[in-house]
């Protein structure tokens, strides 16, 4: 039982040494410690731990206004690629909007003078037809005669 005692008084004793150990670490982070030239005395030149956590925190944050530098910048080169194929298509669509109502134009230019030519036709063909019937009622009023 003596012996168990003393295993375990030394178990504790390790695991205080460790968290001590731990803390002296975390101190010497905190204040780490050079001798100045000048004065040879002590001087505080390292920065504490949340000091250094700020900084690793600044450093993500300048990464990220560096990525969302760059997305605004391709952002706003789409933007202007977008315009620029907006315009394109706004002149194109001026131009065959134009081609369009030429074509159009050409179209009731041509079919006036359809109308126009058929209209002739009709009137030639109304003449004729009206010659026709003349020349059959005097067909047939020769026919009756009898010589």
């Amino acid at each position: 039982n003596a012996e168990q005692a003393d295993w375990r008084d030394d178990t504790d004793d390790e695991s205080d040494d460790q968290e001590l150990e731990a803390h002296y670490m975390y101190l010497a982070k905190l204040q780490q410690v050079s001798l100045d030239d000048v004065n040879s005395g002590p001087i505080f030149d390292k920065e504490p731990e949340h000091k250094i956590d700020q900084n690793n925190e600044n450093i993500d944050l300048a990464k990220e206004r560096e990525l969302l530098a760059s997305l605004i910048t391709k952002l706003k080169c789409e933007i202007d690629e977008t315009k620029n194929r907006n315009t394109l298509l706004e002149t194109s669509n001026k131009v065959l909007v134009e081609k369009l109502k030429s074509e159009i134009a050409d179209f009731k230019n041509k079919n006036k003078s359809l109308t126009k030519a058929n209209s002739k036709l009709s009137v030639e063909n109304d003449q004729l037809y009206a010659d026709y019937k003349k020349s059959k009622a005097e067909l047939q009023r020769r026919n009756t005669i009898e010589y």
